[in-house]
């Protein structure tokens, strides 16, 4: 059940990611729930506030360590608390995502910045009379 849960965890962490690459990035932000809930296009290209951004030869290699310390840490102690269980889960997730993400990540965000300075130009750009 556990792994049944783990991979609709990461299949959700990647729609999410695919979503916002091709939709959210030209909307900027959408609010589903007024004052509630809503999403706002944002890249970090490393780790917390964007610390060795674009330094995936860094990257790369300590997110995996710290997933592999994280599923041993998992694997020692669970059954201990279903909240312990869930919680280690989701980081476990995330971190899991994260590397999916930083290996296929070049390829979307080459893509979604080149969509983003389009943009960009054609508000910028002045309007022509005729």
């Amino acid at each position: 059940m556990i792994y049944f849960v783990f991979a609709v965890l990461l299949f959700l962490d990647r729609i999410t990611k695919i979503w916002a690459n091709q939709w959210l990035i030209n909307e900027g932000s959408i609010e589903f729930i007024k004052g509630l809930l809503g999403f706002t296009y944002v890249e970090n290209r490393g780790v917390a506030f964007g610390m060795l951004a674009d330094k995936l030869y860094i990257m790369l290699p300590v997110t995996i360590i710290v997933a592999v310390i994280l599923i041993a840490v998992y694997m020692k102690n669970r059954g201990e608390s279903k909240l312990f269980d869930i919680s280690l889960l989701l980081v476990i997730t995330g971190a899991i995502g994260n590397i999916a993400d930083k290996i296929i990540r070049n390829d979307l965000s080459v893509r979604a910045t080149e969509k983003l300075a389009e943009r960009i130009k054609d508000e910028l750009k002045p309007e022509r009379k005729r």
